[in-house]
């Protein structure tokens, strides 16, 4: 069992510090995006190419006689990263990073559901003790 909460742990720190790492470069990334838009000395708006390129719609005249709820599209045309290769390289970067941080996050739970399994296995073999 030893091995076994020892390779869980480290998972887990492994998986903690990758979702933090990848959490800081998506800030840093973004701040390069706002750097881009933004000249020395002026204030000028933020354009938020993300949300731009997340962005839904619904076609509410979509009707089938199988399927009546109506379709979801991006508002752009076109799939996130094919909207922001075209406008922002800073802001592909990122969504390629939240992508990124999607996966380390499903592994960060996968480690903390073993520890989790772990711990009530060694605490169903202490009270068997008791």
């Amino acid at each position: 069992m030893g091995a076994k909460l020892i390779s869980a742990v480290v998972a887990y720190f492994h998986a903690q510090q990758s979702v933090k790492r990848l959490t800081q470069e998506i800030g840093e990334s973004l701040g390069f995006c706002l750097d881009a838009q933004t000249p020395p000395g002026s204030d000028c708006l933020f354009v938020d190419h993300l949300k731009n390129a997340y962005a839904m719609t619904r076609d509410e005249s979509y009707d089938d006689e199988y399927w009546t709820r109506p379709e979801a599209y991006y508002v752009t045309g076109m799939p996130p990263e094919d909207y922001l290769a075209e406008t922002c390289p800073y802001c592909l970067t990122t969504h390629k990073l939240i992508q990124e941080r999607k996966e380390a996050r499903k592994q960060f739970g996968i480690a903390k559901r073993r520890i989790s399994a772990l711990g009530r296995s060694l605490s169903k073999g202490s009270e068997a003790k008791s």
